[in-house]
């Protein structure tokens, strides 16, 4: 037994050998590294959740701006499709989507003038151009009428006749109010009353 104690108290003294020095703030070391760890385990737990919340939010975005943008987008088409031969006198033009992703679509137009052939807007003249960018506008007031507009040389590119074709062609908008529409550099007016349901030219 002796031998035994012996033996065994020389294995001890080997394995406090190995263990080296002893820190005696270790215990305390460690409650302030495990207070710590707890603390940032909360932060980011409550990061998690935030993030989780954030991309909620951001899904709902995405949907509710896919329905609006795609509501907006038909309105806008219809209303394009309807004035452009009215103003033309014939033709047709409508708004093509480049991409299925509507949050990262862009939007172009076709218009096909009476006597041509289908062709995006770069690709008319500028008259054409000038005509087509008033059907689209008209498209949009009547989605979101404005008090006042003014369409700064518009009419640069236009002969006489386009530009009377302009007052005579009939706006349907409905208007919350009196609409005053100033058309660039001939000071050509039209004044879109409601009430009366006319449109007046003014020079």
């Amino acid at each position: 037994t002796e031998i035994f104690l012996t033996e065994s108290l020389s294995q001890l003294e080997n394995k406090i050998s190995r263990l080296g020095s002893i820190n005696l703030a270790a215990i305390e070391e460690y409650q302030i590294q495990n207070e710590r760890k707890m603390h940032l385990d909360e932060q980011n737990e409550d990061l998690m959740d935030a993030l989780e919340t954030l991309m909620t939010a951001i899904k709902k975005i995405d949907k509710e701006t896919r329905i609006r943008f795609k509501e907006t987008y038909d309105q806008v088409n219809e209303g394009l499709q309807r004035l452009f031969p009215k103003i033309f006198g014939g033709g047709n033009a409508y708004l093509e989507l480049t991409d299925d992703n509507l949050l990262e679509t862009g939007v172009q137009i076709i218009a096909r003038p009476p006597g041509k052939k289908n062709a995006t807007i770069h690709l008319l003249s500028g008259g054409e151009k000038s005509l087509t960018a008033i059907a689209l506008i008209f498209a949009i007031f009547e989605l979101n009428p404005a008090p006042f507009c003014m369409l700064d040389e518009v009419d640069a590119p236009l002969d006489d006749a386009n530009i009377y074709d302009i007052d005579g062609f009939p706006l349907e908008i409905e208007l919350t109010k009196r609409v005053n529409l100033k058309i660039g550099s001939n000071d050509l007016h039209i004044f879109l009353d409601k009430e009366f349901s006319t449109n007046h030219i003014y020079i």
